[in-house]
């Protein structure tokens, strides 16, 4: 599973796969880490996310019907 997560979703699983078997042919075992820094995702690549995270009370006031579906108090 660690190869191929290597991989991304880049579309290099054939490279990946052929950098593999070339570590097999060397009778070396692949490098994972190595394998990720030739075939992940850059992090420049990677979106920048922001949660914002919701009070706890406001749960507790949707499970006791408290607040209606447009966040007004009932």
């Amino acid at each position: 599973m660690g190869n191929r997560a290597a991989a991304g979703s880049g579309g290099c699983e054939a490279e990946l796969a052929a950098q593999i078997e070339e570590d097999l042919r060397q009778k070396r075992p692949p490098d994972i880490t190595a394998l990720r820094a030739l075939f992940g995702p850059s992090k420049g690549a990677l979106p920048q996310v922001e949660v914002k995270m919701a009070d706890l009370a406001s749960y507790d006031q949707l499970l006791s019907g408290a607040v209606s579906a447009e966040g007004v108090p009932a």
